[in-house]
């Protein structure tokens, strides 16, 4: 025995032994599925949402061709191109950030990143003009 082991009581041994306290707890995998499947579901609402913008602006200029060949038009590909491209990105980025975090703090990560892309979404709108 050691002399911090005798004055207190327990032997190295026990000592040296991880508590209960100092071990994170993971959550179980099924309740990490589902909220990420949960909060899955509202980001892919952008997505379709922006993939349904590229249809709708394909078959609008179709509809406009006369009126866009006498006047000069162009289309906001930078804006669409992120509007596909960041729901992904986020989505991926929240789960990153929270893979070893408990499932309340992986769900806020999860929240934040929702946050942060309802304000994309809304600044590519307003700046593209979709």
């Amino acid at each position: 025995m050691t002399d911090n082991a005798a004055n207190t009581g327990v032997n190295a041994a026990d000592a040296a032994k991880p508590t209960r306290a100092s071990t994170p707890r993971t959550p179980p995998g099924w309740l990490v599925t589902t909220v990420a499947a949960v909060f899955g579901l509202v980001y892919a609402y952008f997505e379709w949402d922006a993939i349904r913008n590229v249809v709708e602006l394909r078959a609008a200029i179709a509809a406009q061709e006369s009126v866009l060949s006498s006047t000069t038009f162009t289309v906001p590909w930078g804006s669409v191109i992120a509007a596909i491209i960041a729901p992904v990105l986020l989505y991926a980025v929240a789960l990153i950030a929270g893979r070893r975090s408990s499932i309340v703090r992986r769900a806020v990560y999860l929240a934040l990143g929702l946050a942060v892309l309802s304000c994309t979404m809304l600044s590519i709108y307003a700046l593209g003009g979709s």
